[in-house]
């Protein structure tokens, strides 16, 4: 690091000169933020405030290593090990997918409309068990469950459940594999389903950024070219079974295919189905209803 860069000013300013032929503008301020967050416990006004205040030689160090991993396009929430997602912190590593804002987005809508009933959730494609804890942590009357087929993903989300102090039952299930989803839970006893399912297709890959490529899971993010609605199929029809009359499956979804999606929902029987929009403007979202 260059010796000048003691101090807190210095620091963003040596930030600032090391990332920009690596990120746009933005995400780099983001990027420097978030490590100011990780690395020293700041808060942007912090960074300001301490604009003089000499950082120490091992957290300079921090910073150092943090900037060749981003170099490498390694992700800022690996680098740190954690990201925050609807006020619930959650560890993150190679194992599972990133939480996306959009997906709080998706728990907001579930949570404004649960209240404080005494409801059995299950969240398919849990992944790091970032949706099931942060809607037990804000519904806490309620049980909920989360599969995935990735043992990693399991004992990644186990790891969150007990860091965050919830009880949510976490358990391996393939949903392509039928037999074994239909003895998941009994018919009828479910009031939601949730699920963030991979819908990225594989010939998309080439619009997408090097440090999702390189480092997520790719089974979390990759649906066959030639089915892209598998997954959606498959819930709804678990759906149809094990949710109680007036139960409620909610999707995210690829802006590309919500009419799609929607259609599924209708087919399969659901009632009332809604496609929301998420901050960006972009269909992310679906939920129907089970008459």
């Amino acid at each position: 690091m260059n010796a000048k860069a003691t101090n807190t000013a210095q620091l963003v300013e040596f930030l600032r000169t090391e990332l920009s032929p690596y990120y746009p503008e933005k995400e780099g301020n983001a990027i420097i933020f978030r490590l100011f967050e990780g690395i020293l416990s700041y808060e942007q006004t912090d960074i300001v405030l301490n604009a003089e205040s000499t950082v120490s030689k091992a957290d300079q160090e921090k910073f150092e290593n943090a900037v060749q991993l981003l170099k490498k396009k390694t992700p800022v929430q690996y680098i740190l090990g954690y990201t925050d997602f609807y006020n619930v912190r959650i560890n993150v590593d190679k194992r599972a997918l990133i939480p996306r804002p959009e997906t709080e987005e998706l728990v907001d809508w579930i949570v404004k409309e649960s209240g404080d009933q005494a409801l059995r959730i299950l969240d398919v494609g849990t992944g790091s068990g970032c949706i099931a804890i942060a809607l037990k942590k804000h519904l806490q009357n309620a049980q909920v469950m989360g599969v995935d087929v990735s043992d990693d993903c399991i004992d990644l989300a186990k790891e969150n459940a007990e860091a965050n102090q919830v009880d949510v039952n976490f358990r391996v299930q393939d949903i392509v594999d039928r037999d074994g989803s239909a003895k998941l839970v009994q018919p009828e006893t479910l009031d939601i389903i949730v699920s963030n399912p991979p819908y990225i297709q594989y010939k998309d890959r080439y619009q997408m950024d090097e440090n999702i490529l390189s480092y997520e899971p790719a089974k979390a993010l990759f649906v066959d070219d030639e089915n892209p609605l598998l997954f959606y199929k498959l819930i709804s029809l678990l759906g149809s079974v094990a949710l109680k009359k007036d139960g409620q499956l909610y999707f995210e979804i690829n802006e590309k295919y919500g009419d799609e999606v929607v259609d599924v929902l209708k087919k399969a029987g659901y009632v009332d189905v809604e496609q929301r929009k998420d901050i960006h403007d972009r269909n992310r979202f679906v939920r129907g209803i089970k008459e």
